[in-house]
């Protein structure tokens, strides 16, 4: 290692560079301490983001490498090198997202320890470190859209293929058939999250659905009437449309990356069977079918990127990929292999079985029970107690006997009187009626009546009086009996 001479001054610069393309510059020092010697220059530092070559083309690999050639007074020239960075590999822009990359070369100015006259030592003298720093702008690239082919079979969508526990919005598993989730598509991009894409999605007569979860990541909105900004100076040729939810065309921003997260568990279903097509499009640049400068700018400004904006070149690249999916019409001896029942079947199964259980059940269950009660309300009557709830109407439908076994002699009706209000608290099985009626047979007996006939004129006399005493009180009695019980 040589002494440090402070007389000896590096020229460190910045420099501006593109992606992918090779830049040129040279290195420059200066003698300060008046003896006007050569310098020489020595690299002991390259960054890993590229390559360098000297003017002869060859490749400096190696550190402490002394470049080729001498820096003379007044020291107006330099040696001259090339700086190729790798491929894809940029530092400007950069953001929270990608830190910017250091990407610089590191130098020292080596020069004589003696004036000019004896240069023949060997001795040299170094100067402290000098750098240069190499800012590498980014080129847009276009993106890459992988879709894995596969044989995408879905059922039509209706009452009967849809499946509440197994189709429901946000939680599709594999057992639904009238949904297609579509968890195979990637989209890669070299330059990053630092430029926003457009993207169509559409099917020619199915309904889409992105991952609601990562909405938040699109951008419906901002472009929905891009026509109100007056800083776009170029025809209007698309807006953004849809809502990422249930739609047959959908078009959005997004940052390319994030593409991964919104298109996982993407949903399509149908009504409409037969073959559909989902095209997926991506629009990477600027102007035309891409975002605007303006809108590029915008967002650059919103997202608070560090350093040279990406270089469009006003240059516009698409990408398109297509998935194809066959729509079967649903038939019904999937219901049953899917455990789904049609609502016409389960209302029909509901019915019968309500017919049944009411002809076979409460039916025979009510005459029952009605013939339970009434044996026991006749048990009750014939020990001369009261049936309960007994309908007075069907007392007299009932067949009884003549009217005068109850007013006029005869025999002893059996059974319960068919005249409620005349046995009403009695516990005895006999009418009023049948107690008059004993007792008048009792008093005119056939005997009497045929004595009475006679020609005995005492017997007559006697008749007489009976009837008449009897006419006087017993009849009276019993009449007023009668009329005072029928008026109770």
């Amino acid at each position: 290692m040589s002494p440090v001479d402070s007389s000896l001054v590096p020229f460190s610069k910045i420099i501006q560079s593109v992606e992918d393309k090779p830049v040129s510059f040279i290195f420059r020092g200066e003698d300060r301490s008046g003896y006007n010697r050569a310098l020489k220059i020595q690299v002991y530092e390259i960054s890993r983001h590229g390559r360098l070559f000297d003017n002869n083309g060859g490749e400096i690999l190696e550190t402490n490498f002394l470049v080729p050639g001498n820096i003379s007074y007044p020291y107006n020239d330099g040696l001259p090198v090339t700086f190729r960075t790798n491929k894809d590999f940029f530092n400007e822009p950069h953001s929270s997202e990608r830190r910017s990359l250091d990407c610089s070369i590191y130098f020292k100015v080596i020069a004589s320890a003696k004036p000019v006259a004896e240069q023949n030592d060997t001795t040299f003298v170094e100067s402290s470190p000098g750098r240069l720093v190499i800012k590498v702008t980014n080129v847009n690239d276009p993106p890459s859209l992988a879709v894995r082919y596969s044989k995408n079979v879905v059922e039509t969508f209706s009452s009967l293929s849809w499946d509440r526990n197994e189709c429901a919005r946000g939680r599709v598993t594999s057992k639904c058939r009238s949904k297609f989730v579509i968890n195979h598509i990637r989209v890669n991009d070299v330059d990053g999250n630092l430029d926003f894409v457009r993207v169509d999605v559409s099917s020619s007569h199915g309904i889409l659905s992105l991952n609601e979860v990562h909405l938040n990541k699109t951008d419906f909105t901002s472009c929905s009437n891009r026509s109100q900004y007056e800083q776009i100076n170029e025809d209007i040729l698309w807006n953004c449309e849809g809502a990422g939810i249930g739609d047959q065309k959908m078009t959005f921003t997004a940052r390319p990356l994030h593409l991964n997260d919104i298109f996982t568990n993407m949903t399509y279903e149908s009504i409409e069977p037969g073959e559909d097509t989902i095209i997926i499009t991506i629009y990477d640049g600027s102007r035309g079918e891409c975002l605007s400068d303006f809108e590029h700018t915008q967002r650059y400004m919103i997202n608070s990127y560090m350093g040279q904006q990406t270089l469009h070149l006003g240059r516009c690249n698409s990408i398109v990929r297509s998935l194809s999916v066959q729509v079967k019409r649903h038939t019904s001896s999937d219901v049953y292999a899917n455990k789904i029942f049609p609502i016409q079947l389960l209302v029909a199964i509901v019915f019968a079985g309500l017919v049944i259980v009411t002809v076979f059940i409460i039916v025979p269950f009510t005459r029952w029970l009605r013939r339970i009660k009434g044996r026991h309300g006749d048990k009750r009557a014939k020990k001369g107690g009261r049936r309960r709830k007994k309908p007075f109407k069907r007392v007299f439908t009932k067949k009884t006997k003549k009217k005068s076994d109850y007013c006029g002699g005869g025999e002893k009706t059996r059974g319960r009187n068919k005249f409620p209000s005349f046995n009403r608290g009695r516990r005895r099985n006999t009418s009023f009626f049948e107690n008059i009626e004993i007792e008048v047979e009792d008093k005119y007996s056939d005997s009497d009546v045929s004595s009475y006939g006679s020609s005995n004129e005492e017997l007559s006399e006697n008749d007489s009086s009976m009837s008449s005493s009897f006419e006087g009180s017993e009849h009276s009695s019993v009449s007023s009996s009668v009329s005072s019980h029928f008026q109770k």
